[in-house]
Formats: structure tokens, C-alpha cells, sequence
């Protein structure tokens, strides 16, 4: 029984379809002829100019949005790198503040975690009492009575000197001389001397 039903469902499904087919094809060829529609209703300049206004007006419409959604874009982008600047300018700053000396004659471009400067005679502590501190001192060996020239050939024929003692290094850069004496490892002296660098 249900079988049936079903063939006689498939059945009245097709036999509709193809009245709806046969429907509409009676009302497309009752409809009139693209030439009778020509003569019927002739193009006029006035017409042309109105489809072209529209058109127009379209087109210049979906440019201003291409235009206005590149200029978000592009906006958006200088945005971006705008505060990417402002924000690298800041963590610049902070980074110099921590490292800078003040007026000394070096800046420091390495400090260990956790260590910030406690006295103006370039003291840096931590909270678990370790500390270290930097110093440096011009010490010009040019005679004044000398030329430039041999004062010149003096300073490239003197060598940078490490001197490791206890807690201590010391070491001269040019003209200065400088050292660091910690309560620290070898190998952080080491870091703090290779990231100073003479102002």
C-alpha cells in the first residue's frame, strides 16, 4: 500500500512539473519578439543617456568604495606602524634609562636581572644583597709637547688591558679606564664589560 502511494506521489510530481514547463514556455512564446519589442519601443538618446547616468553613477559609486576601503587600509597600516614606533621609542627609553650612567663617561648596555642602580657612585644592588659598581677614570698619556701625529701613533700602539684580581675586573678602552667589582660570577663581569660602551 505504501509502495503505492509513493509511485502514485512520484507520479503526480512529474506530471505537475511538466505542466509548469509547458506553462511557461506557452507564456514565452505569447510573448512578443525582441523586433516587435524594438518597434514597439524605440531607443531614444534621452533613454541612452539615462541607462548611461545610472551606469555612471554606479560605477563612481563602487569606486568610492574600492577607494575609501583602500584608504582605511592604508590608514589602518600607518596606524600599525605608528604605534609600533611610539611603543618602541617608550621601551627604548626605559631600556636607556635603566642602562644610562647620567653624565658618566660609559653607559651600560647590559645590567643582570634584577639589579638597579642605588648610588650616584654607579652602585647596582639586587633585593638578595649582591651588588656591583662602576667606575671609570680618563687617564691621557699623551705629552703635550709631542705632535698630534706621534700623540695619534702612541694610541694605536697601546693594547686594551684586562686585569682579573679578586671580584675585580679592569681594563682600558682609549684614554679611559675602567672597572667593575662585584660580588658575582666571572662570566656577569664579563657580560656587564663586553655591553659598556665609552659616551
Amino acid at each position: 500500500m505504501k509502495n503505492k502511494f509513493n509511485r502514485n506521489e512520484k507520479l503526480f510530481d512529474a506530471v505537475l512539473k511538466v505542466a509548469a514547463e509547458e506553462a511557461l514556455w506557452n507564456e514565452v512564446n505569447a510573448m512578443p519578439s525582441c523586433e516587435v519589442l524594438n518597434k514597439m519601443y524605440p531607443r531614444t538618446e534621452s533613454l541612452d543617456e539615462k541607462i548611461n547616468a545610472v551606469s555612471k553613477r554606479e560605477f563612481k559609486k563602487e569606486g568610492r568604495k574600492k577607494v575609501l576601503s583602500a584608504f582605511t587600509k592604508i590608514a589602518a597600516g600607518f596606524l600599525f606602524i605608528f604605534a609600533v614606533s611610539i611603543g618602541t621609542l617608550i621601551i627604548n627609553s626605559a631600556l636607556q634609562d635603566e642602562t644610562d650612567t647620567g653624565d658618566a663617561m660609559f653607559v651600560l648596555g647590559y645590567i643582570p636581572q634584577g639589579f638597579s642602580l642605588v648610588s650616584t657612585q654607579y652602585t647596582f644592588a639586587n633585593d638578595t644583597g649582591q651588588n656591583f659598581t662602576v667606575g671609570g677614570v680618563y687617564a691621557s698619556l699623551e705629552d703635550e709637547n709631542v705632535s698630534t701625529r706621534e700623540n695619534a701613533e702612541a694610541r694605536q700602539q697601546r693594547r686594551t688591558l684586562y686585569i682579573y684580581d679578586e671580584n675585580t675586573i679592569t681594563w682600558q678602552v682609549g684614554e679611559y679606564i675602567f672597572a667593575i667589582t662585584a660580588s658575582l660570577d666571572y662570566e656577569i663581569l664579563e657580560k656587564i664589560r663586553e655591553g659598556m660602551s665609552v659616551n
